[in-house]
């Protein structure tokens, strides 16, 4: 499965999101085949960081298995 993590940035997001997924979902298909298209696009509040202020895949990892993504 294939997942598209988004973050908005404040203010970046007049629109509803799923206008904006529309739009990405839009974008994405001209510019990649289909089993590059994510199968969901997730929105986030903001991506989990490590300690050393690095995006957490393990905590990523473990949202997916508790459903909250």
């Amino acid at each position: 499965v294939l997942r598209l993590l988004v973050v908005l940035r404040r203010g970046d997001h007049p629109a509803s999101e799923d206008d904006v997924r529309k739009a990405i979902y839009d974008k994405i298909s001209k510019d990649l085949t289909a089993n590059y298209t994510p199968d969901r696009i997730v929105f986030l509040a903001k991506l989990p960081r490590t300690a050393v202020d690095k995006i957490d895949i393990k905590a990523i990892e473990a949202m997916e298995k508790t459903g909250q993504i």
